[in-house]
């Protein structure tokens, strides 16, 4: 992909543990990568449809001066971030951040932290059988809207279905949101279950009846088993009320461990 890359522009801030780097401050160097699609800059010679890179240099300054931190893994992490959410356009970002001459009692030229961020595809699976389901789903689909961190892209239609696992309850409505964020898959996990605890809902009853279910199905093409996190996410291809809005929305999505589009997956099970 095409990139704005400012190189080595030199930003006086106060970032660092100890107590005079904060109030004496020192020079960083920032290296940045701004990574987009520059099709119609080249074809149209318009600088709003690239990066104008003077103001993203002006903006990068003005953001690691604006607040401290003790760490330049944190500054550069929260600053790949921000330029994310400024800069409509960009797709991901690469940054460098160095501390010339930093205090460890040792000769030393720099020390210096190397991250990248960027917009990642996520798909979200919904469901309630509890109260007014529909507004419960529409409550949620508001939230993920409003949160800068995280784009809609698509919504399915909701459907009804029988509940899984245990049966004594009402039925589900269910649906699932194509969406795409700058939030890791943890972070992600825990806005969506902060999403479904305003709803009211309480985990009394594994697979029990629910206000609000926010299932991460899928995160960009990863695999991960975590204590707290599995994706894609477990037994989801045994469950036609998951795939098929999945189907929906996004039909060519290759779910990582069978290595085939979810449509696929629908038609196994069918």
């Amino acid at each position: 992909m095409d990139y704005v890359e400012i190189k080595e522009l030199i930003v006086f801030a106060h970032h660092g543990v100890f107590r005079q780097e904060k109030e004496l401050g020192q020079k960083f160097v920032v290296s940045a990568r701004l990574y987009l699609d520059t099709e119609a800059a080249v074809i149209k010679d318009d600088v709003d449809s690239s990066v104008h890179y003077g103001e993203a240099a002006l903006e990068i300054t003005k953001f690691l001066q604006a607040e401290s931190y003790n760490l330049i893994e944190t500054a550069a992490g929260r600053l790949a971030e921000h330029l994310l959410l400024t800069y409509s356009l960009l797709r991901k970002v690469q940054i460098r951040l160095a501390k010339p001459w930093a205090p460890v009692g040792l000769p030393l030229n720099e020390v210096a932290i190397e991250l990248s961020r960027s917009w990642q595809p996520a798909i979200v699976a919904l469901g309630s059988n509890m109260g007014d389901r529909r507004a419960h789903i529409e409550t949620a689909l508001r939230a993920l809207d409003l949160n800068k961190s995280i784009r809609l892209l698509s919504s399915s239609e909701l459907i009804e279905s029988s509940p899984y696992g245990v049966t004594d309850q009402e039925d589900f409505l269910n649906g699932a949101v194509y969406i795409e964020t700058v939030l890791s898959p943890h972070s992600l996990l825990k806005y969506l279950q902060e999403v479904e605890n305003d709803s009211g809902r309480v985990r009394t009853r594994h697979w029990g009846p629910r206000t609000l279910d926010l299932d991460l199905i899928y995160y960009s093409d990863l695999i991960i088993h975590s204590e707290d996190l599995t994706l894609p996410h477990p037994e989801m291809q045994k469950r036609d009320f998951v795939l098929g809005p999945v189907c929906e929305i996004a039909p060519n999505y290759v779910d990582p461990r069978f290595g085939v589009p979810v449509c696929e997956l629908l038609a196994r099970l069918e």
